[in-house]
């Protein structure tokens, strides 16, 4: 490994999930990138095209029905194995952190927002619920959570209030690469730039890394300075964000960049 490589953050190189049963089907096949610190990296494609599998493989989250079937995921210079749950120097939501496409899903519905937020603190600093309580409230206040929510279930907030509570999570534990699966689905144009903007901040304030999965490029051109297209399983481009925008090569970046610019033709028509 070279010098340069040892720097990086995260590597992950030739990266290929096969199915595990008797066939054997490879469904993501040759991904690779590198991230450095205070980077945001997006990756870009269609609902199926093995975006969410491919970061749940560097997340150590892949269901039991696929595997890593070839490549290299590489995290400050150290090798992870992505099928085992434990990696000497390594620890999964300290070191990286996954948040789910849904946070609903993501939180914990028989808990109020504020103790969830708490008991993360508890467990990753070693602090007293006390002192947890009092920082969670905290980053509640960062994130834009008003501190009357603390007490409030799940399925008592709006899908942007609970994206809040997870990313106030994420600001508490402050992880060293985050990885947020469509951050902003299903919310409007406002909170998903005030969304946008909490990650961007989390990365500066941090240091933190970011890969943001999305198949909406008006997230991503807004956020990832740099981008993997990803279709059918295969990465068919990457690069600059501003470049591949500018200038799509493959078909389906060509797509999604068409997509994009109606997108916000309409918005801009809407308003």
């Amino acid at each position: 490994m070279t010098r340069m490589e040892n720097q990086r953050l995260l590597m992950v190189k030739d990266l290929c999930i096969a199915k595990t049963d008797a066939a054997g089907t490879i469904i993501v096949q040759g991904v690779h990138f590198t991230l450095d610190p205070g980077e945001v990296l997006g990756i870009a494609g269609e609902s199926g095209s093995g975006k969410t599998m491919t970061v749940s493989a560097v997340s150590g989250l892949l269901p039991d029905s696929v595997t890593v079937a070839r490549g290299h995921i590489i995290f400050c210079g150290r090798p992870i194995d992505p099928m085992n749950r434990k990696n000497p120097g390594f620890t999964r939501g300290r070191d990286l952190l996954m948040l789910l496409q849904s946070p609903l899903t993501a939180l914990n519905p028989s808990l109020s927002v504020g103790k969830q937020i708490a008991e993360a603190l508890t467990v990753a600093k070693g602090i007293s619920m006390r002192e947890a309580r009092f920082h969670a409230g905290s980053l509640m206040e960062m994130v834009g959570l008003p501190t009357s929510r603390f007490g409030c279930h799940p399925f008592q907030l709006s899908g942007g209030q609970r994206q809040r509570a997870v990313l106030a999570m994420a600001f508490g534990l402050k992880p060293r690469v985050l990885i947020a699966d469509e951050p902003t689905a299903g919310q409007d144009d406002e909170n998903r730039d005030q969304i946008l903007g909490l990650l961007g901040r989390l990365c500066r304030d941090t240091g933190a890394a970011a890969i943001l999965v999305s198949h909406d490029l008006r997230v991503l051109s807004r956020a990832a300075g740099k981008l993997v297209v990803i279709y059918r399983g295969r990465q068919v481009e990457t690069g600059p964000s501003a470049d591949i925008i500018g200038n799509p090569v493959h078909p389906h970046t060509r797509e999604l960049v068409a997509a994009m610019r109606y997108l916000e033709k309409a918005s801009s028509h809407s308003t």
